[in-house]
């Protein structure tokens, strides 16, 4: 019996052991090249993104606050020599700059402090006016009170940071809150939380912000800091997603990289720099923002730090629309055409970044090898007939240059279509039309190009980008 027993168990090994070399001997040749023979739409992966948070396609728009519904101390930044627009300068720079969501508005009186109005009847109407264009609204508040018994120590302009020992303080917080859910908020931004210690963010995100989501089911607030763009913040003190009012440029590798540490956590993070940058450098993060899977949030009512060389506060930062609507528009182009909304990270080449997921053979190469273009490859998650979408940006000045594609990676040997898309020059006429008709197709300029096969690869030449086309490659049927 015993024999019998470990003859059969003998036996059940063996036949377990051949079947485990079988699959062994079959799988690895294949996975040994995987990185290699993968294709885009494979190496994407589907994510999540907060409710709250802006699509892909979503131009994102700051109106700080409505000036004429406050007192008149708000309607000056007497130090920047600012007077502030009133809302149908606003309103006029939201419809220029095609924007699709206002982030980080506060619809009534700025600091945590009872019997305020957190809400006016002047911000109740332009949430209303928002929500008829099918735009979001992501509504502000701070950890900062200007009542001093309500505060432990001193916050910049004149302000305290709020006591988080004390009831009355907590009750102010969250009445902010509730008064902004009421009035039809769809989401929140908490700014200055990084002026307390480690643990008492935790006590504030549990006994502060948890208590103002659980007011509405699903509700989600976003906290700002303006030193990092990565997901510091995001879930260890109560946030969804993150907003930076960053003091510095980041490169495009590190856009990518804080992207990706994002998606992981099913978060998101928007860029409105306080950095005072060259109108240059602007496009190109904006671009970069769009490529990499984040935003960079319109210029306007845009808090600049740091002085002048006279001394002087820089001025708060409100950009004329034409000077960036050429970009914004393409954005609102490429998301009609369906190029953007369900696009995720497959690949990417060039300048400040390096693809890993491929093994020794990159799916995307440039030519000249030192051509100062960013390539963010794009794909359709598992989606084999899906377009392929590739943003490049210009980090220098604009030079023609040669895209080489991997076919391997992208639709091997099938009959496959290249066309660049452009942004179009700023005209008025144009820009007017497609907010009259809702149609911005024709903000993007639209170039056939001629595939060079090339064995392994195929080349395109491509003109001077300035500084953001895409190129879509697409099956021809």
């Amino acid at each position: 019996m015993k024999n019998t027993m470990k003859n059969a168990m003998k036996t059940k090994l063996n036949t377990t052991c051949v079947l485990a070399l079988a699959l062994v001997c079959l799988s690895g040749p294949t996975s040994l090249h995987a990185g290699e023979e993968s294709v885009l739409s494979d190496v994407a992966k589907k994510t999540e993104r907060p409710a709250s948070a802006p699509k892909y396609s979503d131009v994102c728009f700051r109106y700080g606050w409505i000036r004429e519904s406050l007192p008149k101390m708000f309607w000056k930044d007497s130090a920047r020599g600012v007077e502030f627009p009133l809302i149908s300068d606003a309103k006029k720079a939201i419809i220029g700059f095609h924007a699709t969501r206002i982030d980080w508005f506060y619809p009534g009186y700025h600091t945590a402090n009872p019997d305020v109005e957190h809400v006016t009847q002047l911000s109740k109407d332009f949430i209303a006016w928002c929500h008829a264009r099918g735009m979001k609204v992501i509504g502000a508040i701070n950890t900062n009170t200007s009542t001093k018994e309500l505060g432990f120590k001193k916050a910049h302009f004149g302000r305290y940071v709020g006591d988080l020992n004390n009831p009355a303080f907590k009750e102010a917080m969250i009445a902010w809150g509730q008064q902004q859910i009421d009035a039809g908020i769809d989401g929140l931004v908490c700014d200055d939380i990084f002026k307390y210690s480690n643990e008492q963010k935790k006590v504030f995100a549990e006994e502060i912000l948890d208590e103002i989501k659980a007011l509405k089911p699903g509700f989600e607030i976003a906290l700002n800091h303006g030193a990092f763009i990565e997901p510091r913040f995001v879930k260890a003190y109560g946030a969804e997603y993150h907003y930076s009012d960053n003091g510095f440029l980041p490169g495009p590798g590190r856009l990518w990289n804080a992207s990706k540490a994002h998606r992981e956590l099913k978060s998101a993070f928007l860029m409105h720099p306080n950095k005072n940058m060259s109108k240059t450098d602007r496009r190109r993060l904006l671009a970069l923002a769009y490529g990499s899977g984040s935003h960079l949030i319109a210029p306007w009512d845009e808090y600049i730090h740091g002085k002048m060389k006279s001394g002087a506060a820089v001025p708060r930062l409100f950009a004329e629309p034409k000077e960036y609507a050429d970009l914004y528009g393409f954005a609102r182009a490429l998301g009609q055409l369906g190029y953007l909304d369900g696009y995720e990270d497959a690949a990417v080449a060039g300048y400040d970044l390096k693809e890993n997921r491929y093994g020794s053979n990159a799916p995307i190469a440039l030519s000249p090898a030192k051509t100062k273009v960013s390539v963010f490859a794009r794909a359709m998650p598992g989606n084999a007939d899906a377009p392929i979408v590739i943003h490049l940006t210009h980090m220098g000045n604009p030079q023609p240059f040669q895209l080489k594609l991997r076919k391997q990676n992208f639709f091997g040997d099938r009959s496959v279509r290249y066309q660049l898309l452009n942004r179009v020059p700023y005209t008025k006429e144009a820009h007017e039309t497609a907010i009259d008709s809702g149609d911005y197709s024709k903000l993007a300029g639209k170039i056939d190009l001629q595939a060079k096969d090339e064995g392994e690869y195929i080349t395109l030449d491509i003109p001077a980008i300035h500084p953001w086309g895409v190129v879509i490659v697409a099956p021809a049927n």
